[in-house]
């Protein structure tokens, strides 16, 4: 069976997503060592404004290198009350945010210890809108190098074409909330298609 590797990532890009669901099966990456600035804790999503950046604050507790799996999120500034205003702001005016609306809220409002327990919940909720039966699993070790379906070369979350990702997305465009004001966004947060199409997002991730 084939099997995709994946970094962990918060709300991912519409690449991520799309290069993700070609996978009967995936591994996210937890032996890594933590990279700080990248879609593990950062995601972007479409504000009246223009792009707006979503960070969670994670505790480096004073080591060098620590793996991924055992990141902790900060909760010394209300991250969850800033990225929740933020979403409603940006989307309550999209077609199907009332409607996913309470799924999202509940996750990032549950005070998980670990980072990547908090991403494994929202992924598992964006694969089950998306309608997409994956086996989401994490690695038992760390490889430097696999000989094929590595995709944890995206790990900066202001790179918004990536050679891995882009290859799975061709001209993709969608309804946005302010495409009245703006040309269109790509490759934002998945959350970004998902509140604008809803149960037609998965048509748009050829």
């Amino acid at each position: 069976m084939s099997i995709g590797i994946f970094s962990t990532a918060y709300l991912p890009s519409l690449h991520y997503v799309s290069a993700l669901i070609k996978f009967p099966a995936v591994e996210l990456e937890q032996w890594e060592h933590y990279q700080k600035q990248t879609i593990r804790n950062r995601c972007h999503i479409l504000s009246a404004n223009g792009i707006q950046p979503l960070r969670i604050p994670v505790k480096n507790e004073g080591k060098l290198k620590i793996f991924t799996k055992d990141i902790k999120i900060s909760y010394e500034e209300p991250w969850q009350r800033m990225h929740w205003s933020a979403l409603e702001s940006a989307y309550n005016k999209s077609a199907f945010f009332e409607f996913y609306r309470d799924n999202f809220e509940k996750i990032i409002f549950s005070n998980k210890t670990f980072l990547l327990d908090l991403n494994m919940e929202l992924l598992q909720l964006i694969l089950k809108i998306l309608s997409a039966g994956i086996k989401i699993n994490v690695t038992n070790d760390y490889e430097k190098k696999y000989a094929e379906n590595d995709f944890r070369s995206l790990s900066d979350a202001k790179t918004t074409a990536d050679s891995n990702y882009q290859s799975c997305v061709s001209n993709l465009q969608y309804p946005q909330v302010f495409s009245y004001k703006s040309a269109f966004i790509p490759n934002l947060s998945i959350v970004d298609l998902i509140f604008n199409v809803g149960n037609l997002s998965s048509t748009y991730l050829i």
